[in-house]
């Protein structure tokens, strides 16, 4: 049985997920906020995934505003992640930095056995 290959991203209709300055606070500044308070669908997501698979400026991010918002804890510390990035990155328990092909790196995992 392979793993399977979950997408999961926000995007605005140009084809964005960051602002001109790389923020995202436009997924949850419009609508009615305590339905956007009490949307849950990214944890219950979480649960069913054991590998994270993200570019090095989403990484980048987690690691210089998302962490510090939640007292320095790497949201994804549990699981394995691969950062698709042509720099040098700081080592990171379960973290592997690469530049090979996401379609390859995708492919290679939906073989692999699944841990847990």
């Amino acid at each position: 049985m392979t793993r399977k290959v979950i997408l999961y991203i926000a995007t605005s209709l140009d084809g964005y997920i960051a602002d001109k300055n790389g923020n995202i606070d436009w997924l949850t500044a419009y609508g009615d906020q305590d339905v956007v308070s009490e949307d849950n669908s990214y944890q219950t997501l979480l649960t069913r995934v054991d590998t994270v698979i993200m570019g090095r400026t989403t990484y980048d991010q987690v690691i210089n505003e998302f962490m510090v918002e939640n007292n320095d804890a790497y949201y994804y510390e549990n699981m394995s992640n691969y950062v698709f990035t042509n720099r040098p990155a700081e080592a990171r328990e379960n973290v592997v930095f690469t530049n090979e092909s996401v379609v390859d790196c995708a492919r290679q995992l939906k073989v692999e056995k699944i841990f847990g």
